[in-house]
């Protein structure tokens, strides 16, 4: 099985520069298969040890739940903290059992989507993200795989080496319809060899990373019909970036 290594590359920003990897390398059919079972042995792993510690977490959101509602002037910013937890936790939950009854990345389930009340959440999980821009009209997407894609984002963009209130989430309209979603860090960077090595699944510029969080956001990019689109930014730091549909 050969795959072509195709690689463009765009000035996306003045004096920033970006590339999108749709394939890597040459494999044989046995490396392949191989690979694809050692994902799917990890994929299992995985499963079971976060299906072991969600079980938990949500029973103890609904107890929360519970006492907070019995409390007199409760904090309606606790109770969305709660709420929002809660919420994740299932929407996890329902994300890994997914994975396990498929053994591969389900396919998403698009419907309209407001943006409002996803930000409303991000900014729960990132109290210090700013939001540039929200978008006026709705998204077509599937919004539990969206959102894990934005929290992995975000999270590599706070770990990048910049300070976390220079993390930005953009919106921009897109050319070809739709809005471009970026995460915007004033990190490190990456050098021209590392972008083009991300389309490696696994390769990470953490040390102790393990490059599943980018490999996941590629597919689930991929499987809503888009393309993972990363950059370098002309004052520094990374610009990641990728299109959805409106409603």
């Amino acid at each position: 099985m050969v795959n072509a290594l195709a690689r463009r590359e765009q000035d996306f920003e003045p004096g920033g520069r970006g590339f999108w990897v749709d394939a890597f390398g040459e494999r044989r059919d046995a490396e392949a298969a191989e690979e694809i079972a050692r994902l799917r042995q990890l994929i299992r792993v995985i499963g079971h040890e976060v299906s072991n510690s969600l079980a938990p977490m949500a029973s103890l959101m609904a107890s929360a739940r519970v006492m907070l509602e019995t409390q007199a002037g409760r904090s309606p910013r606790l109770h969305g903290i709660v709420e929002t937890v809660g919420e994740r936790a299932v929407h996890l939950q329902s994300f890994i059992d997914d994975c396990l009854l498929l053994t591969r990345l389900p396919e998403p389930r698009p419907a309209p989507v407001d943006w409002s009340r996803v930000l409303a959440r991000l900014r729960l999980l990132c109290p210090e993200l700013t939001v540039e821009s929200p978008p006026p009209r709705a998204g077509f997407f599937d919004a539990v795989q969206i959102e894990q894609v934005l929290i992995n984002l975000l999270k590599n963009a706070r770990e990048a080496g910049g300070t976390s209130s220079e993390v930005r989430l953009r919106f921009e309209a897109a050319p070809g319809g739709g809005t471009r979603v970026a995460v915007l860090d004033r990190g490190a960077g990456m050098t021209d060899v590392q972008i083009a090595a991300l389309a490696r699944r696994g390769f990470t510029t953490k040390p102790a990373g393990g490059g599943i969080g980018l490999t996941l956001c590629r597919a689930i990019v991929e499987r809503h019909r888009s393309r993972l689109t990363i950059e370098r930014r002309r004052d520094g730091g990374t610009k990641v970036s990728f299109c959805l549909p409106d409603a």
